[in-house]
């Protein structure tokens, strides 16, 4: 860099220091004219400044730059820095650039890199989509993992038919997320995959399933969601209750006949349920409970104290409509 240029840099550098916002605004922006090496160094080392000025105009500098910051700035977020959130910030406003490198760091060689590199992708959003659809297909199923749950976060379409695959992945992490993503898609060609999902040998996974369907309110999934309730983890069946109880009057039936179940922490959740639906068909089941239920929770909770609960909410609704 020759001497005027060198100068010039230095006062632009110290002009990130002004606190007025408009100067150091300036100063990122004609920063971004200086593409050398040292002038990314320079600013790199400045993203830990205790000034959050020079922070973030060192920051907005780098953005500008672009391309040619990108892989200095992962090299940064690969240490331990209590500033990878400006990181992620920085890289995201770079944009699609930053895309490729990002994901070449899921590679699980470094985890707390592959982390931080997922969140950045996410928060690009759609210009990450085609790139984890390809990573979703990797050998190594941390990189699967990371990529199904980037994807389940950006919720672009284009990942439907890759998840719908990922259901059947040997490694359960991807499952789960695979799973979530295809719920938040709220697309039905969904509904069938994720009803097989109910058999998976992994609780997670089918409790995922389960919170995919109850979002995605299809009558066709009342009797498989039904089924859960019966189903021998009790995180599983609880979540069956939660995706019922989406559904409405529809699974009514269902969650009556829950009442009865043996698990009393299952029976509470029903009656819960029961009362913040609200319908009045449920009053004479839950009037029973509260006669003949004795049962505890595992945290102690008495079922017939929220069957009360759930009648007494019911009539009140009832009394206001």
């Amino acid at each position: 860099m020759d001497e005027q240029k060198l100068e010039k840099t230095e006062d632009l550098l110290a002009a990130l220091k002004d606190p007025k916002i408009e100067i150091w605004a300036a100063a990122a922006q004609a920063l971004e004219n200086i593409k050398t090496s040292a002038n990314i160094e320079t600013l790199l080392t400045l993203i830990t400044h205790q000034n959050a000025n020079v922070r973030l105009g060192a920051g907005q500098a780098l953005s500008l730059i672009g391309e040619p910051a990108v892989a200095p700035l992962i090299n940064l977020l690969a240490g331990s820095t209590e500033q990878y959130l400006l990181l992620i910030e920085i890289l995201a406003g770079i944009g699609e650039p930053a895309v490729a490198p990002l994901v070449k760091a899921l590679d699980g060689h470094n985890r707390w890199l592959a982390a931080r590199a997922i969140e950045t992708l996410i928060r690009l959003g759609k210009p990450a989509t085609l790139p984890l659809i390809d990573a979703l297909r990797d050998s190594n199923s941390e990189v699967r993992t990371l990529a199904a749950r980037g994807l389940a976060e950006i919720q672009d379409s284009r990942a439907l038919d890759q998840l719908i695959l990922a259901l059947h992945d040997e490694f359960a992490e991807v499952r789960f997320y695979a799973a979530n993503g295809l719920g938040l898609l709220g697309d039905p060609t969904a509904i069938d995959p994720l009803i097989l999902a109910l058999r998976d040998s992994d609780s997670g996974v089918r409790k995922q399933a389960i919170r995919g369907l109850g979002w995605l309110k299809d009558s066709r999934t009342l009797e498989p969601l039904a089924a859960c309730l019966q189903d021998e983890d009790s995180g599983v069946r609880e979540s069956a209750v939660e995706a019922l109880g989406q559904m409405g009057e529809a699974a009514l039936t269902p969650l009556l006949e829950a009442l009865k179940h043996p698990d009393a922490s299952l029976r509470f959740d029903v009656a819960n349920r029961l009362g913040s639906m609200g319908n009045a068909g449920a009053l004479a089941a839950l009037e029973l409970v509260v006669k003949e239920d004795k049962g505890e929770t595992r945290k102690g909770a008495k079922v017939a104290f929220a069957a009360q609960r759930a009648i007494n909410t019911i009539k009140t609704r009832q009394n206001n409509q």
